[in-house]
This record gives structure tokens, sequence and C-alpha cells, in this order.
């Protein structure tokens, strides 16, 4: 029989070998001509297109021949005498399948003589890969041709098919090698080391004997049919269970099916499109979907047809859920084929995406939708759901009403898009629950249930279905209108304690505050001096402050000469402040003679003699200008007490009390009714100045004048910094209230990272802040912030620790609340400015007296009013002299509240232990 076969699948396709070989000869013997017009010469690429050429005329030859197999005999009429033969058809199959690859082997024999005739090949290895190429061009196209061969009985149609499925599965098998990737680097935590080649190659491979596997199966099913017996649901008839339920799937599966397929093209064009800006076509483009497949779920029945559904008496309720399940079912599937470009384009730059951070979760739709949005603010799955549920209950609402399905249409999509519309700037405010939402769409659906029987009836025009209709209308108007007072009424309604304007109105305008103002532009000439000394210094590579000093190795062997670093002037003014003032630093004296060539130095000196004012003007400020870095003010007090020092070393002494009086005016400027950032500015300031004031004191002989100014400037100093913290939550308030008048420079930061970042100043970004700023003015959204803003501000900390919840949504707002002060900070600054206030007062009685006290009560009242308290406990600070024994000071104590000193032995105001010298 094999050899009748053989013989047989010769005659009919030595016409279609021989031709194909025709053509195969041609092209390869073309060389020749090419090489006589010296075409070769000028395109070394010749030889390689040639060879691929070769390939693909096997591969398309292989792919007719295997469309001729099986659909060959369909066409010629000779299935019918095949199986009258003895055997079955797996013994068929088989020597077609051996027939084709002969056919397919004698092509490539012919191709390769000719190619080696024509002297195509440069070596042996080109020669063997083009080889390889053929065998694998022949079975891959052998394999599809005979795939769908055992399928249809058309060979042209079998043979376009066959080409339309390798590029159909060429795509498919791209996208899974691209899924299969991902997934196993996030198994394996390998980032960029999965490449999707060789997923994509293994699917290749995997796809030839697949579909000879497949084309047997299909075509030996008669011979499986023949040797089975007949199943029982066919020896005894068993009446089906919920037949009506089966029947009405069915009917509508075949009433949708059309549908479907036309809706499927139809969103995977839309999914194309949603890529060019998915955030915003996304709920147009389900939306859309939505409304087909709601207003078309009763058309079929709307041409005449309804009545005949009423005659038949089928339950109408199941007849409604079937119709409206299916045709949901068709717009799901629909969504997801419009989402599918944009998720598989994430999942392809999922390594590369600025929303896959390893320090943080990864924001997967974000990433989809290419939106920041989706990140805090808006629910993924109220996004991807919202719009294709609204169009649908409209959808099928309308469907019923309107026997016309344009009219259908024009009215759902219309109703639905401005239902949808009202929740958008919820949407983008946060903190949105799925309740508020699918509550209208869910009684409109219910409320066509209940107008179905007027419609089978014929009378969908009838005071029976206003009356059925009206009170679902109205109940989803309210669940609308409930659900955005909700957004208002689900935050607490605190009280407000102060009034804000009042304070605004409190302040001083920048005429009244000429003092704040003037330490401000001081401050601003000096930075601006400090950097163009530095840029000046740059290029003499051994100023100081700058790097790159070319130092002796002394101890090193041969004398070697290093490049070692220069200290910053920074390094060096610290160093002055911890060990006093260096005679023999030329260089740090002369950058301090230049700083004070410049303007600022005077402006300083008529800050101090004015009223104090804020740095800052805060009238206005908002969040971000609130935040900026405040390094010139730091600056200035190391500059001032470095300059006091190296003013003392020449013999001035007086000179580091008006450095001291200038700085401690700056400090208070800072921390006068001005942002949280200049009021630690401010103690930094204090801080640096009270350390020069230790050196001061230490190479200072004699002069109790100049001890009671400093005494007297530092007291004055702490009786007005007493409570620096008593209108920093007002000021605070005040700062978040400009920044909710002016959102956009908060959202951009929000939702586009740190000042700095890339993503920062994309325009996407800076388009979806001003969205959300424009949602920020709708009333009810207005209402919303206002009472956060309350609750940040005025609230108990059970209200605020709820505001600042996990996955609650609020969106920037809760991170603009008032600062949490570290009062051990405080305390601890406090504590040094008191014990300064002690030293002073101590050195001020050794000079007067030529001895120290013997306790701190000799102090009161001509030194000091009274002995200063420890801010810890509240007690005065203790004091004893030394004799000469080292003092051990315990660690510091787990409890922030805890004494400074504790009591050693039990005794109240004990001191640390002693211990002996060694």
């Amino acid at each position: 029989m094999l050899s009748v076969l053989l013989w047989k699948e010769y005659r009919e396709h030595r016409l279609v070998w021989t031709a194909l070989a025709f053509v195969g000869a041609a092209t390869v013997l073309s060389r020749s001509v090419l090489l006589g017009a010296g075409w070769l010469e000028a395109h070394s690429e010749a030889r390689e297109i040639l060879c691929a050429l070769a390939v693909m005329l096997i591969g398309a030859y292989a792919l007719i021949c295997g469309a001729m197999m099986l659909a060959g005999e369909y066409e010629n009429h000779t299935m019918s005498y095949l199986d009258a033969l003895p055997g079955f058809r797996r013994r068929l199959w088989q020597g077609k399948f051996l027939a084709g690859v002969l056919f397919v082997l004698g092509q490539i024999v012919v191709l390769m003589i000719l190619c080696a005739a024509v002297s195509l090949f440069e070596n042996w290895t080109q020669a063997g890969w083009t080889f390889a190429g053929m065998l694998l061009a022949g079975i891959y196209g052998l394999s599809w041709g005979m795939l769908f061969s055992s399928f249809g009985r058309s060979v042209m149609s079998m043979i376009l098919l066959s080409m339309a499925g390798q590029v159909a599965w060429a795509f498919l098998a791209g996208v899974l090698a691209v899924i299969f990737a991902v997934i196993v680097s996030v198994i394996f935590g390998m980032r960029d080391a999965t490449n999707p080649g060789w997923f994509g190659a293994g699917f290749f491979a995997l796809t030839a004997p697949a579909a000879l596997v497949v084309s047997a199966l299909v075509f030996t099913r008669l011979d499986r049919s023949r040797l089975r017996a007949a199943p029982e649901s066919l020896r005894v008839p068993r009446r089906p269970l919920n037949a009506s339920w089966s029947m009405l799937f069915w009917l509508t599966w075949r009433q949708a099916r059309g549908f479907t397929v036309g809706l499927a093209a139809f969103a995977l064009f839309l999914g194309f499109i949603t890529l060019l800006e998915a955030v915003l076509l996304w709920p147009a483009a389900t939306l859309i979907v939505g409304v087909l497949c709601g207003a078309t779920a009763f058309a079929d029945e709307q041409q005449g047809s309804y009545r005949f559904l009423g005659d038949q008496r089928l339950p109408l309720g199941r007849l409604w859920v079937v119709k409206v399940g299916v045709r949901f079912g068709v717009a799901v599937v629909a969504a997801l084929l419009v989402l599918a470009p944009s998720f598989i384009g994430a999942l392809a730059n999922i390594s590369s995406s600025r929303w896959n951070s390893p320090e943080g979760p990864y924001h997967f739709f974000a990433a989809v939708f290419q939106s920041n949005i989706l990140v805090d603010l808006c629910p993924p799955g109220l996004f991807l759901t919202l719009w294709l549920v609204y169009g649908f209950s409209a959808g099928c609402l309308y469907g019923l009403l309107f026997r016309h399905g344009l009219a259908a249409g024009v009215f759902a999509l219309f109703t639905c898009s401005v239902a949808a519309a009202v929740w958008i700037p919820s949407l983008l405010g946060g903190g949105l629950h799925a309740w508020q939402v699918f509550g209208p769409p869910l009684l409109l659906l219910i409320a066509t249930r209940l107008v179905v029987r007027p419609w089978a009836a014929g009378r969908i025009a009838s005071w029976t279905t206003a009356v059925r209709l009206t009170p679902f209308v109205v109940l989803a108007g309210l669940w609308l209108a409930g659900g955005l007072l909700y957004r208002i009424l689900e935050i607490p309604n605190v009280p407000q304690r102060v009034d804000v304007d009042a304070f605004r109105a409190s302040l001083p305008t920048p005429e009244e505050n000429e003092g704040g103002r003037l330490f401000r532009s001081a401050c601003l000439r000096f930075d601006e001096l400090r950097h163009t000394l530095q840029s000046q210094q740059a290029p003499q590579g051994g100023a100081p402050g700058m790097p790159g000093q070319l130092l002796p190795a002394g101890g090193m062997a041969g004398g070697v000469v290093v490049q070692a670093p220069a200290r910053t002037p920074r390094e060096q003014a610290d160093d002055a402040l911890e060990h006093g003032w260096p005679a023999d630093d030329h260089e740090l004296a002369a950058w301090l003679d230049k700083l004070y060539a410049g303007e600022w130095a005077p402006m300083m000196k008529q800050a101090a003699d004015l009223p104090t004012g804020p740095f800052d003007d805060v009238r206005n400020m908002t969040a971000l200008e609130s935040l900026k870095v405040l390094d010139p003010p730091r600056w200035v007090a190391i500059v001032l007490a470095v300059r006091g020092l190296q003013r003392q070393a020449a013999g001035d002494d007086e000179a580091y009390v008006e450095n001291l009086r200038i700085g401690l005016s700056l400090s208070r400027s800072l921390r006068d009714r001005t942002p949280t950032m200049d009021l630690l500015v401010g103690r930094n300031v204090e801080f640096f100045l009270l350390k020069g004031l230790d050196r001061w004191l230490e190479k200072l002989h004699g002069r109790p004048d100049l001890i009671r100014q400093a005494l007297a400037v530092l007291s004055h100093h702490l009786n007005e910094t007493a409570d620096d913290l008593k209108d920093q939550e007002l000021v605070e308030d005040l700062i978040t209230k400009n920044t909710v008048e002016e959102p956009l420079p908060l959202l951009q930061m929000y939702l586009g990272g740190e000042e700095g970042l890339p993503q920062r100043n994309d325009p996407r970004v800076q388009q979806e802040a001003e969205w959300v700023a424009t949602a920020w003015l709708v009333p009810w959204e207005r209402a919303r912030q206002a009472r956060i803003l309350r609750v940040m501000f005025d609230g108990d900390p059970i209200q605020q620790g709820w505001l600042h919840g996990p996955a609650k949504g609020y969106g920037p707002l809760p991170q603009l609340g008032p600062y949490h002060y570290d009062f051990r900070s405080k305390h601890v600054r406090l504590c040094e400015a008191r014990a300064m206030q002690l030293k002073l007062a101590l050195r001020w009685f050794q000079t007067d007296n030529g001895k120290p006290a013997e306790n701190l009560d000799e102090l009161v009242p001509k030194y000091l009013p009274s002995i200063p308290l420890d801010p810890y406990d509240g007690a005065p600070f203790r004091y004893r002299l030394s004799r000469g024994e080292e003092i051990e000071w315990p660690p510091d104590p787990p409890d922030p509240n805890a004494r400074a000193m504790p009591p050693v032995g039990g005794q109240p105001g004990a001191v640390p232990a002693a211990v002996q010298p060694p």
C-alpha cells in the first residue's frame, strides 16, 4: 500500500514540484548574471541574500506540499477512495507525511547542488548553515501545511490560512516569550538576565512536532470513532438538567457570536489606539464597549420576535439573566482585549520601568497606563472597571426602552458619560470606595429586570414602565449624591481652634519687618560672595577649600609626591571652633578677610540693631518654599564665630561679643514665626556661636566687662526664645493652607518625585498635576480637603492616626501635617545654652573674686537673677568644684524624659561618680 500511495502522490505533486524547482534554479542561477554585471562586488551581502532566498523557497514549497497532502484529497473527491482501502487513516497519514518529506528533501538536494555549482558558498561553514536552514524551513513549512490541510477542503485556502497562521503564531510566540522571561526573572530575582529570545526559540522548536501531532489527531479521528463504542448518553436517553438554561444560553450565544467577533476586532483596534494616551483613552474606549454590549443585549429581540418570547412563556427572569450575563461576559473580554497591548507593553518594559523601584513596590497598573495617578491616588480596580460598568448598565436600560439601536446607544452614551464624569474629581482626589461608585449602575440593572415584562408584552411605552422605573432612577440619583456627600462626611468635622486668617493678618509686612528683611538680604549677599570666591579659587589648585594640593610624602620611600585633598573652608572653620584659632593658618585668615570685604557684614550689624522680625515672610509661603535648604545662615554663624576668634588672637577681645550679639539676633529672626526648617537652622546658628564662645572664654584673660556683656546678650536671647514653638503649628497651618490654594508645585513633586529626578519635569507629570489641582476645585472635594486640614492640625491623636492609616489614599495632604518636634533635641540645646550662662557667670565671679564660687547660690543676684533650670526635670542646675579627679559621665538614658544627671546612691542631686586619674 505504501508504494502505491507514494506513486499516487508523485503523480499529483510532480507538476508543482517541478515548477518550484525551476523557480529555485532561476533564483540561484541569477548569481551568474549579477556577477557579470559587477553587482556582487558592489554588494557584499548579496551571497547572504541569495542563500536566504533559497531557504525561503524551500519553506514555501514545504508549506504548499503539506497543504496539498490532505486538503487535495477532499478537493479532488478522492478521500472516499482512500477510506475504502483496507487499513486505518493513521497509515494513510504516515505515508503522506513520508512522501512530503521525500519531496522536500528532493528540493533541498537540487537547490544545494545548484548553489555549489555557481560557487554561491564561500566556505563549508556557509554551506552547512544554509543546508541546516533549508531542513528547518522544510520541516516547519510542511508541518504547518499539514496542520491546516487536515481541517480544510480547498488547497488554496489552506495555503493562505497556513501563512496567516505562521504570522499570528510568530506574534503570539514573541508575546509568550516576553511573558515567560519576565516571570522567570521575577521568580528567580534575575533582573535583565533573562533573554526572551531563548524562550521564543523554544516555542518555535515545539511548533513543528506539535503541528504534526495535531494534524495526525484531526485526520485520524475517523479511526477512533470506528473503534469507540457508543457513549452511554446516546444509548440511554436522558433528560438534561436545566434544559431551559442551556437552551437560552445556546440561543443567546448563537445570536451574539457574530457581534462578538466584530467587537473583538474593534476592541483590539481600540487597544492599539489606547497606547497613544492610555490614561485618557481607556475610559472612553471601555465606556463605548460597555454601551455597545449593553444596548445590543436585547437588540435581536426588538425586530418583532419579542412577541414570540411572550407566546413561548419562557421564564423572563432566566431570559434577563442569560441575555445580560452573556453580553456582560462579552464586554469583559472586549475590555481585556483593549487592555492587552498596554498590558503586554508594561510586561516587556518591566525592568526599565520607572515604577519598578527596588526600594519599593512595583506599581504595575501605573506602568500599564503610564500614569503616576494610579500609584497612590486613584484605585486601579475602580479605574479599570468604572467606565465599563456604567456604560453597560446604561446600555441595557436604553436598549429596552428604545427599539432603534442607534437611539439607544446615543442616549446611553450621554447618560453614562455624565454619571461617570461625576466621579472623576473623586478618583483624582483619592480615597474613593467601590460601594460609592457601583451602587447607581447596579440599581439601573435591577430596573431593567423590572421592565422586561412590559417589554416582552409590547407595552414598554406605558405607565407601568414609568412606575417601575422611576423609583430606581431616583434612588440611583440619591445614591450618587449620597456617595459624594459621604466624601465629605467620612472625614471627622473637627472645629478650627484658631483663626489662621487672623494670624496671617498679624504677621508683619516686608515694610514693617526691616530687620528680618535685612538679615535675609545679608545672607543672600554672603552666599553669592562665598560662591564667587569658591569659583575663583577653583583654577588655582592650592587654594583653601579646593582639593588637589600636591604634598610631599615625607616618610614614604623615595620621597614620592602624592596628590592629597586639601581641607575645605568648612573643615578648617570647624577645626577652629573645636580647638581654637590656628595661628599658622594663613589661608583661612585670607579667606575670612575676603569674605568680610563684602557688603553683608555691615548689613548684618544694621539688622541686629533693629527690632527682631521673621527671617521669612510666611504670609503667602507654600510647603515647597518652606522646605528649602538654608545653608547661608549656617555659614554666616560659623564665619561670625571664627572671625571673632581670629580677632581675639589679634588682641581684639571685643569682636567676639559683637559677633555673638549679631549672630544670636540672626538666630532669633530664624525662629520668629518662621517655617520649621528656619527654626531648626536658627538653633544651629545658636549652637555654632556658643561653641565658639567656649573657645573665646578659654583664651580670655580678665575683662569682666566683656563677660558681663556676653552674659547679658545670651540671657536676653534665652528670654526671647524661651518658647520658640509657640506659634509653630499656626505657621505650618498657614503654609499648608497656602499650598492647598496653589497646589500645582506640591502635586508635581508628589507625582514626579523630588527636585532633580528626570520625571519631575516630565510634561505628563505636569499635566496630571493640573488634573488633580482642577479636581480639588470641585465643591465637594474642596470641602473634603478643608476637613482633612482641620483634622491634621486641630484633631486629636486618634483622629490624626486614622487619617494616616494604611491604604487611605488621601494624596499628599497628610504629608503636610504639623511637624513632630524632637523635644529631646530641644532640651539638649536648651541645656547647652543655660550651661553657657552658668559658665559666663562663674567666670565673671572668678574674675571679680580671684577664686571659683563654692556653690551656685553665690552667683545670685549679682551675676544671675536666678539659677537656670534643668529642662529635663525643672530643677535648678547643680554644681560642685572638682578636687582634681576626672568625672565619668553616665551614658544617655533610654527614656528621653529622664534626668540629664541621674541620682547616684539614691540621693537626689548626687553628682556623677568620681574616677581617680590614671
